[in-house]
């Protein structure tokens, strides 16, 4: 396998993983909220420890709007993206195309814009598939094997 496909399939893999990680934790979580945010609403973060604090007896919140906005101006607000290999080539043109090159779908590119979108983030006009499926995901039983979580339109 070439350097170009291993880098196509790990471009697509991590497209995949992203749809999957984040609609199971919709799935199970009261609520969201996209970390990049913090830095400028640091109080989401003192809003979810008031809320876990009110869920437990006997337990004081200790990170308040004060401590969270000390914590966020000493780790600055790209802490975690030093670790990540950046790509200027990806775009949402271009996973469709790997996607239908590779897969013979479009449908973990569509699930990705439909979820960016429910986030926040923009998807430029003219690289939004239109597709008007839900995306319908469950846990699915395989044959000797853990259940494993999988996504679809539908």
């Amino acid at each position: 396998m070439t350097n170009a496909k291993l880098d196509q399939d790990d471009l697509l893999r991590t497209m995949q993983h992203w749809v999957l990680w984040n609609t199971f934790v919709m799935t199970y979580a009261d609520s969201f909220f996209r970390v990049e945010d913090l830095a400028e609403e640091p109080h989401l973060v003192a809003g979810v420890c008031e809320a876990m604090a009110a869920m437990r007896e006997n337990v004081q919140s200790l990170c308040d709007k004060q401590r969270v906005e000390l914590a966020i101006k000493e780790l600055g607000s790209k802490t975690n993206s030093g670790h990540t290999d950046k790509s200027g080539n990806v775009t949402w043109g271009r996973l469709a195309e790997l996607e239908w090159r590779w897969h013979g779908t479009r449908d973990f590119t569509v699930m990705a814009q439909k979820l960016a979108a429910k986030f926040g983030y923009s998807v430029p006009e003219n690289e939004t598939i239109r597709d008007l499926r839900k995306i319908r995901c469950a846990w699915e039983e395989e044959e000797a094997q853990k259940p494993k979580w999988s996504c679809a339109l539908g």
